[in-house]
């Protein structure tokens, strides 16, 4: 930096030390509680650096804005996350049109998100051309091209129509990627200031700086722009190093989410590990995975045997997606695998280590089982709306990052399932899924691995052979019945016969056991399964326990037999 401001002059050099002095003494304040909440830090830095550069320049701070947008991890979006005209903040869907270019508010704004957003012809362009077309160029401005090219702008003209590359000083790197992007345009299509009919009205100074990932330098994650008025004094070289010095700040802080995350991590493992144990809730497991490995979607499966001849690869359970699984597989909406349907998840069964594929689309043997329902939720957060007609498309468009492996039982190294963890929610993901996050993915493995072998242990083995704790028959059974892993069909007609009759043979140390783990423990998967199965909502607190372990004994002895009979 030193080198670069030595062409400008010592004069110069100490003006940028004031400033940054200016700026350290002001932000230090604010700087405490960063690493507990960063995306207020995020603010407080935006807002201060406009603060700054308002002083430093001799205007009124109203006299300009400073917005931070950011790069969406999935769609080819420049979000605005944060603006100094409180107005354009998302959340806010009564933004004036004045706000928008002529082409209007629903080029820019998304109804769902209610954000403001530039369209960027980057990740999902077709073609060359397509990037550098003029209906790109515009669609993207100026404030989209440095997002693209991780370029830094400074406009001063007074011209509407003047606005090029022909404006800028002469810069080798803006040069370069006119050959990839085109020429920067001027697109009017989201401004700080209200658009008037004068067709100057818009010609503002502007600046515009690449917000770099701390992970991957390379990727440009987001920009930081400032506009204000043709009557301030010009800006210069000064102004724009300073911004680009806040743009590394936000970086910084934008990065402390990941990082605490993944410091978190292995603490919070232990107390996620002691819960699961204790109640079986695979859902509250499953979600402190997704958010461990900073992915939208996690989920697991049992590979069980319908018959003798036939394994399949059923859904146990899944964070993230369109529904709950038990809800999904009585509607039918949930496919299984097996050997002949094939599908990336089947493949993954025989990998004992985990397995990354960058895009799910091009990995081998993706057949597309169940996309809707994995996808849906996930792309329409993101203000992507999907159908079953272009689901597929998509999901090819947009390389969803995959990781995933066959889950083993230790003793005989059988394969009794899948884990996978899809959909990475950062935009700088190049090293997302990396050996560190392998690591903890084959912890939560394990543990997920023990319990798996147990479920398929109490529907595959002969429970009136061997010894089954009442406690664990009724914490598995209503798992069972939660998640909809069997259907009272001919293809597992021997466990329901095997439960019905282990029920009736051991009836007294089941209502004890009930007793036991509806009072001594708080087992939330276990009422809420009951709770599916027979509607229980008492009026009286003091008689809810009393009454909810006649229901759940009632509806043991009920539902057995009648699952029982309907197998026939």
């Amino acid at each position: 930096m030193s080198t670069v401001l030595g062409n400008f002059g010592a004069n110069l050099f100490q003006n940028i030390e004031q400033i940054q002095k200016i700026w350290f003494e002001k932000f230090g304040n604010e700087f405490q509680d960063s690493w507990k909440d960063p995306h207020t830090a995020i603010k407080n830095v935006v807002s201060l650096a406009r603060k700054t550069l308002a002083e430093n320049k001799g205007f009124n701070i109203h006299n300009c804005h400073l917005t931070l947008l950011m790069r969406d991890p999935i769609t080819d979006r420049l979000v605005l996350v944060y603006s100094t005209n409180e107005k354009l903040n998302p959340g806010n869907d009564r933004i004036p049109a004045i706000y928008f270019s002529e082409a209007g508010k629903e080029s820019n704004f998304d109804n769902n998100t209610k954000k403001c957003y530039y369209k960027l012809h980057d990740r999902l362009s077709s073609s060359d051309s397509d990037r550098c077309g003029e209906m790109a160029r515009k669609e993207r401005g100026l404030t989209g091209w440095v997002a693209v090219t991780g370029t830094s702008l400074i406009i001063n003209s007074s011209k509407h129509a003047d606005y090029s590359a022909r404006t800028f000083l002469e810069d080798a790197r803006i040069d370069e990627q006119c050959q990839n992007f085109g020429e920067p345009f001027w697109g009017c299509r989201i401004s700080e200031f209200p658009r008037k009919r004068d067709d100057n009205a818009w010609s503002l100074r502007y600046m515009a700086v690449p917000i770099k990932s701390i992970i991957n330098p390379v990727k440009t994650i987001g920009v930081l722009r400032f506009v204000a008025p043709l009557s301030i004094p010009e800006l210069t070289q000064i102004d724009l190093f300073f911004l680009e010095e806040v743009a590394n700040v936000i970086a910084a802080l934008n990065n402390i989410e990941g990082v605490k995350i993944i410091i978190n991590r292995t603490e919070e493992f232990e107390k996620e590990k002691m819960i699961f144990e204790a109640t079986g809730d695979f859902s509250r497991f499953l979600c402190f995975m997704s958010r461990s490995l900073r992915s939208y979607i996690s989920s697991l499966y049992i590979c069980l045997k319908k018959n003798d001849n036939i394994k399949i690869l059923r859904l146990f359970d899944a964070y993230g997606i369109t529904g709950k699984t038990g809800e999904l597989r009585n509607t039918g909406k949930i496919q299984d695998y097996h050997s002949t349907s094939g599908g990336l998840t089947y493949r993954l069964l025989s990998e004992p280590d985990p397995k990354v594929y960058d895009a799910v689309v091009t990995a081998p043997g993706w057949a597309g089982l169940n996309t809707i329902l994995f996808y849906r939720s996930a792309l329409e957060n993101l203000g992507v709306p999907v159908d079953e007609s272009n689901l597929r498309e998509i999901v090819s468009r947009y390389g969803i990052k995959l990781m995933g492996c066959g889950l083993k039982e230790d003793s005989n190294n059988n394969p009794i399932g899948v884990l996978k963890v899809e959909f990475p929610v950062t935009f700088d993901d190049s090293k997302h899924y990396d050996r560190d996050d392998k690591d903890f993915f084959i912890k939560c493995a394990k543990i997920l691995t023990n319990e798996v072998v147990n479920y398929k242990r109490f529907i595959e083995d002969n429970l009136l052979e061997r010894r089954v704790d009442p406690s664990d028959f009724i914490k598995y059974l209503l798992q069972i019945q939660r998640y909809k892993l069997l259907e009272p069909s001919q293809d597992f007609h021997r466990f329901w016969v095997a439960a019905a009759e282990y029920a009736v043979q051991h009836k007294t140390e089941l209502e004890e056991a009930t007793y036991d783990l509806t009072a001594n423990y708080e087992i939330t998967a276990l009422n809420s399964a009951w709770d599916e199965i027979k509607k229980i909502q008492p009026k009286e607190p003091n008689a809810w326990l009393i009454l909810f372990i006649d229901k759940v004994i009632d509806a043991l002895f009920h539902i057995l037999p009648y699952l029982y009979k309907i197998s026939q």
